[in-house]
């Protein structure tokens, strides 16, 4: 509907793509939870280790055409989230067994709520547009009330560990770290102008660094 006819071909590789992108949201939360905490080298050296794999991955995968490599990125979304697991679980506590855990309950509303909306519209006719539109309503509602019954919370022990972390504010706290241990010569720089290492955590002292904008040898 959305697309259009002419996508109906890639149907198949956009079922396939699904199933990594369910992995990839639990391999990205536990990836930013690990670089919160400050720990980018141990982050950098797996990066290597994981663009090397999904290589080698996609290489094989090359052997059954499209399929073969969408298969082999799903194998590597997988693969990537059970190691960013590992590395969180020393800064977070929250283990593979207990995420699996955890993440099994949203799975199973997920399901229900999937099969129960596909079997109230088997029993209507509708426009295409209208079915999508009245689908999505039906799904969300009835997800909302199985997470009340259930008392489904997601995230609700992230967020008991470090209740800081949850807010709506972007303060590029990683990046300031990342470029204090990969470019130690420009941190070293940058802290003999701001008078202290302290603005890796403190944005507001990056402004002392505006008397340098003039500065010839500062550029």
């Amino acid at each position: 509907v959305l697309f259009s006819e002419k996508w109906i071909e890639a149907v198949p590789y956009f079922k396939i793509m699904c199933i990594a992108g369910l992995f990839n949201c639990i391999q990205s939360v536990n990836y930013q939870v690990t670089a919160a905490v400050g720990r980018s080298k141990d982050l950098f050296n797996w990066n290597i280790v994981k663009r090397l794999v999904g290589l080698s991955l996609i290489f094989i995968g090359m052997q059954w055409g499209v399929e073969g490599i969408l298969y082999a990125v799903v194998i590597g979304t997988i693969f990537t989230s059970v190691i960013n697991i590992y590395i969180a679980t020393p800064s977070t506590g929250y283990s593979l067994s207990m995420q699996i855990k955890d993440s099994l309950a949203v799975m199973s509303i997920t399901i229900i709520t999937a099969i129960m909306t596909y079997a109230i519209f088997s029993f209507f006719e509708l426009s295409e547009i209208v079915s999508l539109m009245l689908q999505a309503i039906v799904y969300i509602t009835i997800y909302l009330i199985l997470a009340k019954i259930f008392k489904l919370e997601e995230l609700r022990d992230f967020y008991d560990m470090f209740p800081e972390k949850f807010n709506n504010k972007t303060n590029g706290i990683t990046q300031r770290r990342f470029l204090g241990h990969g470019n130690p010569l420009l941190a070293d720089w940058v802290t003999k102008r701001v008078g202290s290492d302290e603005w890796m955590t403190k944005l507001s002292l990056l402004e002392k660094l505006t008397k340098c904008a003039t500065q010839k040898k500062a550029q």
